[in-house]
């Protein structure tokens, strides 16, 4: 299923996630993370896919998920890293529930949506 010969960095990642026991994703899709969202989506992925509507709401049932004993990560971009940061602080920091965070970097360059130009650049 998630070919690393193929040498799409999308597969690298997947893979090095699987091999680390992961068994969880979430988030909110973004389409500079799209290669990773193909991949999660597939019906033949070994791994179970909760799409979430909000970022905090995709912390939040990560966050649920590890204290029941799965490995989970959460994939989003870099404005919805805003949305979290009551639920990081307020939860998972004082909980010390440990959760990858995989975020995409929109807006970096300039060459992105206007909404994105602002928190891009810090």
């Amino acid at each position: 299923m998630i070919d690393t010969a193929q040498g799409c960095i999308s597969h690298v990642v997947m893979r090095s996630f699987l091999d680390r026991g992961f068994t969880h994703f979430t988030g909110v899709p973004c389409s500079l993370l799209k290669g990773l969202f193909r991949i999660l989506e597939d019906k033949e992925f070994p791994a179970r896919y909760l799409p979430a509507p909000r970022e905090d709401s995709a912390v939040g049932v990560a966050s649920g998920l590890t204290l029941a004993g799965a490995r989970t990560a959460v994939l989003m971009q870099n404005s919805g890293l805003g949305y979290c940061l009551n639920v990081l602080t307020s939860f998972t920091l004082i909980y010390d529930v440990h959760l990858p965070l995989v975020v995409s970097w929109r807006g970096h360059d300039g060459n992105d949506a206007v909404e994105h130009d602002v928190i891009g650049r810090q």
